[in-house]
């Protein structure tokens, strides 16, 4: 009987960490994101982010800058702020989640966006 307990408390301890975990890396994986009405036009972004060492890192990749390190992340719940270099400039990037799916997005906290996980690439 305290074998069946034991085995009962171990099954549910690794249960809670498996889902604590899944939740801690919503944001892992690649992002389709698009901005609205920029002084370019509207930008399409694509970002991968990768957790390391327990904290976010990746990339962000346009067709107008190609591919750039993510120089930080910062993680808060449900949301988050990545930030890497255009031009001269670093520039924010606010992702919040909506579903398991699809978060907004704010760039430079002055123009909105939308985010879809990219599924393709997510296997």
């Amino acid at each position: 009987m305290k074998r069946g307990i034991v085995l009962l408390i171990l099954l549910v301890a690794s249960t809670l960490s498996y889902v604590q975990a899944a939740k801690a890396d919503y944001f892992v994986g690649k992002w389709n994101v698009e901005i609205k009405g920029t002084p370019g036009g509207d930008s399409k972004l694509v970002v991968t982010l990768v957790r390391k060492e327990g904290k976010l890192t990746g990339t962000v990749y346009s067709e107008a800058d190609g591919t750039k390190d993510v120089k930080e992340v910062e993680e808060d719940g449900n949301s988050l702020k990545v930030f890497f270099k255009h031009g001269w400039f670093t520039v924010e990037l606010l992702m919040n989640k909506k579903d398991e799916n699809h978060c907004s997005a704010k760039m430079a906290d002055r123009y909105d966006g939308a985010c879809a996980r990219n599924l393709a690439d997510s296997e």
